[in-house]
């Protein structure tokens, strides 16, 4: 996409026919991308973080849970 951004951008600058559409080519291009790379994101998000998903359920805290085995011996 860069090399397109710069052979549209030199034929904006030599005044050529096709300076124009090379232009609107690479911003399409740009949109495209952009989309594609926020919903990776997104999907990235989803999997690693489930706070965000639609069907996530939020566990509920345990109260008073005694990891040890230890009791007091007064």
């Amino acid at each position: 996409m860069g090399l397109l951004a710069a052979l549209a951008f030199y034929s904006i600058l030599k005044k050529e026919k096709a300076g124009n559409t090379l232009a609107l080519v690479t911003l399409a291009l740009a949109i495209v991308s952009i989309g594609m790379m926020s919903w990776t994101g997104l999907t990235g998000g989803e999997i690693r973080h489930t706070e965000i998903r639609k069907d996530a359920v939020m566990a509920a805290p345990a109260d008073n849970i005694n990891t040890s085995e230890q009791e007091d011996d007064d």
